[in-house]
């Protein structure tokens, strides 16, 4: 598959929120079945199958290992990191200059409920963890591992930090030994009034 189709492929995966949140969460987890999935997700196994289905047929998730328990079947999925590292930020942005008004929206909102999602499972975490695990939270933030930031910007100050940001994503999707990444970078740059 080609860059132009493995790049319809995610922004048609993309403008489903439960498969974006499949996503996100085989990302932060690197494997999980479905039964751990719907617990996070707060719906049934059956609800995702369908989604599961589709995402393995695109080949963005994949089949990692099967576990037998006592005659039950677990399927453990992963994503597919091959897929991710061929689509480049470029290709995405060419594909999503030619959506049509309805599938932006999709897409925006898509996006938008995956970064309140991942929010959420951090928070969940962050509300359980013992005080070993908050230490640990707080040792990454003084060493600059984690950042947390909110500010206001005009539009030009919008487009000088976009530039900095591309250029930073250019020289990381050229990297090619991406394995093990152990940081997510979340980033939302929205005007205040959409007109």
């Amino acid at each position: 598959m080609d860059e132009t189709n493995l790049a319809d492929s995610l922004l048609k995966a993309f403008k489903n929120p439960t498969k974006l949140s499949i996503i996100a969460l085989l990302f932060k987890n690197k494997e999980m079945t479905v039964t751990q999935i719907s617990k996070i997700l707060k719906t049934t196994r059956s609800n995702l199958y369908q989604s599961i289905k589709d995402l393995l047929k695109e080949k963005i998730i994949l089949i990692s290992r099967v576990q037998i328990t006592k005659n039950y079947i677990e399927k453990y999925y992963k994503i597919n990191e091959e897929l991710f590292n061929k689509v480049k930020r470029i290709n995405l942005i060419e594909k999503i200059k030619e959506t049509n008004e309805n599938d932006f929206r999709e897409l925006m909102i898509s996006f938008l409920v995956m970064n309140s999602f991942i929010s959420n499972v951090f928070i969940q975490e962050l509300k359980i963890a013992s005080s070993e695990e908050l230490n640990s939270y707080k040792e990454k933030f003084l060493n600059g591992l984690i950042t947390v930031y909110f500010s206001t910007l005009n539009e030009e100050e919008a487009k000088d930090f976009n530039k900095i940001f591309y250029t930073f994503m250019d020289k990381i999707e050229k990297e090619e030994n991406l394995k093990d990444e152990t940081n997510l970078l979340l980033t939302i740059v929205l005007p205040w009034k959409l007109a």
